[in-house]
């Protein structure tokens, strides 16, 4: 559901990172942006995309919590807090969750940009894949795995420090 509501804002995101944006994509601030594309593509233009995101995000989120807590219950010791276990937990759990979501961001952002020429998810995915090859759904996964390990795995370990028993 939070993929959803935010789901606006991250088109205008997308939009707004692009290299050479198109004279009809070119944005003042984020809420010209949304008046713009709500205005001229219409309403479901801000929630293009947003079905292989929502499709993907169950079986990811239910991966990220089941690697989790496998890894924690395997390698503690203990029933306190070990922030060890804790963060490599962090870690694994993120790298499964983000093998399971790039393909769904991949295909997010490719149906986001502005005149995209694909017409639906299927057909973006099937193009990426003809095309591209398997690998691309994957090209980014070093950077998101970067950017959410650092995250994930030091959450988790505030997080447990917070709620372990005294």
């Amino acid at each position: 559901a939070e993929h959803s509501v935010m789901y606006p804002v991250d088109l205008v995101k997308t939009r707004m990172q692009s290299l050479r944006p198109a004279p009809g994509a070119q944005y003042r601030s984020i809420f010209h942006a949304l008046g713009r594309v709500f205005t001229s593509e219409g309403p479901l233009a801000l929630y293009r995309g947003v079905g292989v995101l929502m499709a993907g995000a169950g079986p990811a989120h239910a991966l990220y919590f089941s690697a989790y807590e496998m890894i924690k219950n395997k390698f503690s010791t203990n029933p306190g807090h070990n922030p060890l276990v804790n963060g490599m937990a962090g870690v694994v759990a993120t790298l499964v969750h983000d093998a399971c979501m790039n393909p769904a961001e991949v295909i997010k952002q490719r149906m986001q940009v502005y005149n995209s020429p694909h017409r639906n998810t299927l057909a973006c995915a099937q193009y990426i894949w003809k095309n591209e090859g398997w690998r691309a759904f994957y090209r980014s996964y070093s950077t998101q795995l970067t950017m959410n390990i650092p995250l994930q795995s030091t959450q988790f370990c505030y997080l447990r420090s917070c709620t372990a028993p005294p």
